[in-house]
């Protein structure tokens, strides 16, 4: 890789399946995924025109267009987790319909305008595993067999539809876990978490638990107002795969003014430039539907692609995927 700094962009894909573990409101993330739908088109022609390679992160689930339960049970061939702090069946919310009935649950749509504009566009796209059903692979909680079958199921299905075999795996909730088991189903690069960001197992339930997240928390949302870039990171090897760790979230935070999140993703590409480092950005697609003002998160996206893009044209920066760069070293 030559020695400029790089800007890595994901987005996920998933739309209700990113928060089955909580308590979902099915009819605002019935009006969400519509409306996410509506801002699909928009968004992929932003980053062609300003070319940004995309690693759209799928979650198996959404390619399918319907299922059926059998004896009451939704898809009783995948195992289940037995995490300690869920006390339900995973897949509960799992409609049983089909696309039209339910879209935050079925995205096939979705999916076949991703891939068909990434097969098609001069910029070079990836496809990404996302799991299944969005297990939490780092909890203990999520067996080898829960993560076998998330990792065989989702690469089915885009291999069977799309003829795409995925070759980098984005972790439900940045939660990284059964990294040899990847490495043996022929991932060769994942995104890890955001440098200093608490997992799952550090902000529980217990005091000092409580402590760490609240903690965590206020320095988080301190560091918008007081215009901390965000960190920009190197790719690591961990278990035999290339970790490209995340720098930011992009999304609307209760409390933050959009602009200053903007602001802070311009800062990250600007730190990136100056330290050569890697500033890497992801975002979910819901993530439009569901935003108070989407028109305005979408003219903040805009404005950081937009900025990226100045710096690749003053051969400053790098815009690569997740993919690109894993490759890359790998032939070094």
């Amino acid at each position: 890789m030559s020695l400029r700094g790089t800007f890595v962009l994901d987005i996920e894909v998933e739309l209700a399946w990113g928060i089955v573990d909580e308590e979902i409101d099915q009819e605002k993330m019935k009006a969400a995924s519509e409306m996410t739908r509506l801002y699909l088109n928009n968004i992929i022609n932003l980053v062609d025109k300003y070319e940004v390679p995309v690693t759209w992160g799928i979650l198996g689930h959404l390619i399918l267009d319907s299922c059926e339960c059998v004896s009451g049970v939704p898809h009783p061939e995948m195992p289940r987790p037995s995490y300690k702090w869920l006390k339900r069946d995973w897949y509960v919310y799992d409609p049983c319909k089909k696309l039209a009935e339910e879209p935050a649950f079925y995205g096939k749509d979705i999916v076949d305008k991703i891939v068909k504009n990434a097969l098609r566009s001069k910029i070079s796209h990836d496809i990404a595993c996302h799991s299944f059903s969005h297990q939490l692979f780092g909890d203990p909680g999520c067996t080898k067999a829960v993560a076998e079958a998330e990792i065989s199921r989702c690469r089915d299905l885009l291999r069977e539809n799309y003829d795409i075999v995925s070759k980098v795996f984005i972790f439900p909730r940045d939660f990284p876990g059964h990294l040899r088991l990847l490495e043996r189903n022929g991932f060769i690069a994942f995104r890890g978490r955001i440098p200093r960001v608490l997992d799952y197992s550090e902000s529980g339930g217990d005091f000092f638990g409580l402590i760490r997240k609240y903690g965590y928390m206020a320095s988080y949302f301190a560091s918008f107002f007081l215009a901390i870039p965000p960190p920009v990171v190197i790719p690591l090897v961990e278990d035999g795969l290339i970790n490209i760790p995340g720098s930011l979230c992009y999304n609307k935070k209760p409390y933050i003014p959009l602009n200053l999140i903007v602001q802070k993703a311009l800062r990250g590409i600007r730190r990136a430039v100056n330290e050569k480092r890697i500033f890497h950005m992801y975002t979910h697609l819901i993530n439009f539907g569901m935003a108070p003002d989407s028109k305005a998160l979408l003219k903040g996206f805009e404005k950081i692609l937009a900025y990226a893009n100045a710096f690749r044209l003053s051969n400053d920066l790098n815009i690569l995927t997740i993919r690109q760069i894993a490759e890359r070293l790998c032939k070094n």
